[in-house]
């Protein structure tokens, strides 16, 4: 906050420290809400924008992305609102998003997007890496499975996976038509939230 007010607003190194500043509030927030959803499962339900989710989400990784030259391809449509909690959502939607991104190593493609269909919300996370073979499709939801090859904690997809159940929907993996995987968060969504 102190080194904000004494640069230049617009600044390369003001977009810097102003990232660091709203990712350290963003970080104190997320860990109480992992915590206190670990020890009680209680969510903090509140009507959101998805949009605003996935902005965040995008916010997050843009460092990375910007680093290693990576588009995120998301598709556009009318926001919806739903009720859930923001910050584990959010955090669910990274951890896949930046799973795909590491899937294709920042080179090939992923796409974002959502649809409503009845009465859920489907957000999709799409890539063209080398997908997930059938008979892992159970054991990457397993604390501490990983195929990176000692890369990451195999923690991801076990904490998404909890979170999206705890929100009283579901995720699963499916193989794309041509190649990759499509991971498919399902949530509860109601017409009456908007």
């Amino acid at each position: 906050q102190i080194l904000l007010k004494n640069l230049k607003e617009g600044s390369e190194e003001y977009k810097k420290f102003l990232y660091i500043y709203r990712e350290s509030f963003h970080m104190s927030q997320l860990i109480n809400t992992l915590l206190e959803f670990s020890r009680s499962g209680r969510v903090n339900f509140q009507i959101s924008s998805i949009k605003e989710i996935i902005n965040n989400c995008l916010f997050i990784l843009n460092p990375i992305l910007e680093e290693k030259n990576f588009k995120i391809e998301v598709k556009e449509k009318d926001d919806l609102y739903i009720k859930t909690d923001p910050i584990l959502l959010g955090q669910a939607l990274f951890n896949l998003v930046k799973n795909s991104c590491e899937a294709v190593n920042y080179r090939g493609k992923v796409k974002l997007s959502y649809e409503k269909k009845g009465d859920k919300l489907l957000i999709f996370i799409e890539d063209d890496g080398p997908g997930i073979e059938e008979d892992l499709k159970e054991k990457v939801f397993q604390p501490f499975f990983s195929t990176k090859l000692g890369r990451g904690t195999g923690l991801g997809l076990t904490i998404s996976y909890a979170i999206i159940k705890g929100i009283g929907g579901d995720l699963y993996f499916m193989k794309n038509q041509e190649k990759g995987t499509l991971a498919i968060m399902e949530i509860p969504y109601e017409d009456s939230y908007y």
